[in-house]
Parts: C-alpha cells; sequence; structure tokens
C-alpha cells in the first residue's frame, strides 16, 4: 500500500514538472454588428504567475480595427477591437513566447484561432461584405417624383419667358432724355430756394451766405472759364472787371467782404444786407448771361 502511495506522488510531481503553458484566446461575443466593439482576451494556463513571458501581438488584423488595451496583467491581455465589414472573419496570429518547463530554453506557443461573424444588420440575410439587401421601390411613389420634376422645371421655363418678355417691354418704353440744366439755372434755383432763409439765425445765415457763394462761383467758372473757386476777393475783381461794369463790379466785392466777416470772423450780417446780396448775386449773374448770349 506504501508502495503504491510513493508511485502516485512520484507520478504526479512527474506530470507537474512536464506540463506545459496553455493559451487561451475568448471573445465575450460570436456574433456582432458592424461598428459595434467586442472585447478579446488572451491567457495562459497552468504557469507560474511569476514567469517571464513575450507576447507577439501583430500590428494590424484584417477586417477589425484596434480601439484599446488593457496589458498592465503578466499573464494576461485584454484586447478592445471592432469590425466594418460583414462576414465570418478569423481572429489569429497571437502568441506567446515561455520559457519550457523542462529545460527553460523559449518556447513558443500560439493561441488557438476563433471566428467571428460580423453582421450589418439584424434581418438574419447573412450577407458578406456590406451587400445591402434590394429595397423594392414603390412604383407610385416614382411616378409622383418624376411629375414633380417635370412640373418644377415647366414652371422655371414660364418664369424665365415671362421674365424675358417683361424686360422687352421696358425697354420698349424708353424715355425722352431731359434737357440738361445750364449753370445759370442752377444758380437761380439755389437763389430761389435761399430766398426763405430766416437770416436772424447765425448758423442758418452762415450756412445760406456759404452756400450762395460756393454756387455762384461754380457758376462764373463755367462760365468764363476762369478758375475762380480759389481766388481771393481781391483776385477776383481783378479777373472780372472786362465782365462787370464797375458799380456792379464793387458791389459784389462788398459782398464777398461781408461774406468773408460772416463765415470767417463769426460777424452776424443784418437781414437786408443778405437779402441785398442775394440781388447783387441775381444782378451779376444776369449781366453775365446776357454778354455771354449776345
Amino acid at each position: 500500500m506504501i508502495r503504491i502511495c510513493l508511485i502516485g506522488i512520484l507520478m504526479g510531481a512527474l506530470l507537474q514538472a512536464t506540463a506545459q503553458p496553455t493559451p487561451v484566446l475568448t471573445t465575450e461575443k460570436s456574433k456582432l454588428l458592424i461598428g459595434e466593439p467586442f472585447r478579446l482576451t488572451l491567457e495562459l494556463k497552468a504557469i507560474d504567475r511569476n514567469t517571464a513571458v513575450q507576447w507577439i501581438i501583430p500590428d494590424t488584423l484584417e477586417h477589425f480595427e484596434w480601439l484599446g488595451k488593457d496589458t498592465t496583467g503578466l499573464l494576461k491581455r485584454t484586447y478592445i477591437l471592432t469590425s466594418w465589414d460583414s462576414g465570418v472573419w478569423k481572429l489569429s496570429g497571437f502568441q506567446v513566447i515561455v520559457p519550457s518547463s523542462v529545460d527553460g530554453t523559449p518556447l513558443t506557443l500560439t493561441f488557438p484561432v476563433t471566428e467571428l461573424k460580423v453582421e450589418h444588420d439584424t434581418s438574419g440575410s447573412n450577407l458578406l461584405h456590406d451587400i445591402k439587401p434590394i429595397i423594392e421601390v414603390n412604383d407610385a411613389g416614382e411616378r409622383w417624383i418624376g411629375y414633380l420634376v417635370t412640373a418644377s422645371v415647366a414652371g422655371s421655363l414660364l418664369g424665365l419667358w415671362w421674365l424675358f418678355r417683361r424686360r422687352r417691354r421696358l425697354m420698349a418704353h424708353v424715355s425722352e432724355p431731359t434737357a440738361p440744366v445750364s449753370s445759370y439755372e442752377e444758380l437761380c434755383a439755389v437763389i430761389s430756394e435761399l430766398q426763405k432763409t430766416n437770416w436772424g439765425q447765425p448758423e442758418l445765415q452762415k450756412q445760406a451766405l456759404s452756400r450762395l457763394r460756393t454756387s455762384f462761383q461754380s457758376y462764373m467758372q463755367r462760365a468764363t472759364g476762369k478758375p475762380l473757386s480759389t481766388s481771393t476777393t481781391d483776385q477776383l475783381g481783378v479777373q472780372l472787371q472786362q465782365h462787370l461794369q464797375r458799380s456792379q463790379l464793387m458791389e459784389l466785392i462788398q459782398l464777398y467782404r461781408l461774406t468773408d466777416a460772416v463765415l470767417f470772423a463769426r460777424f452776424q450780417a443784418a437781414a437786408t444786407d443778405c437779402e441785398a446780396a442775394l440781388h447783387t448775386i441775381s444782378s451779376v449773374a444776369e449781366t453775365i448771361q446776357k454778354g455771354g448770349e449776345a
């Protein structure tokens, strides 16, 4: 009896000494949808937990994509993967190098191959490689779409025809060109408008006399062909003495000195002086106009 026990103990010790580590590959699912993540676990069984091992993991897996990993365990690795191709695909290529339990030499172990089915939907059609089922088109709905497209095109063409016809009608009614307004008429219009000015208000008086002077200089420059807009009061008298009588020329010079005082010296002229300025400008412009027509 003792002999039998000793033999059993020796055989157990021998089996334990000669046992090799076992690589185990497991997946939490055997079937999944396209893009659905799943967990892959690689684990070594029947091995001392302090044994130094070297994992051999492929960089890429055909039909699969790496999403994450957990490599903190010495004898266990966990990976998160997914697949974007429908079909039945094999998970393979995982290996590990461990020391032999007999003599300690490196031993390469290959994890078992497992298959995983990836489906594009849950219809049970088992279609592979993203081939989607053919969906029958409703003929009535297709006809209505054709009618709508035809109606839209016809409406667009009618709208373009109406716009083109309207444009031709507008071009046919070309208005006759109006006669251009002369510089003398523009000056008379300004004088007529300034006659309504309230000369008792200093700011309105200043604005009105400035506008009167600018309009008169513009008229004189166009009537005589001389650049009068930058001329001083004395220069203006010299330039216009051949176009005006002496009395009109003196009145115009006095008017310019009055406007200089109002515009630059903060002088407030009497309302009668402002009305006289309008009369003087009107009289001078009339004389220049008659001289030009003669």
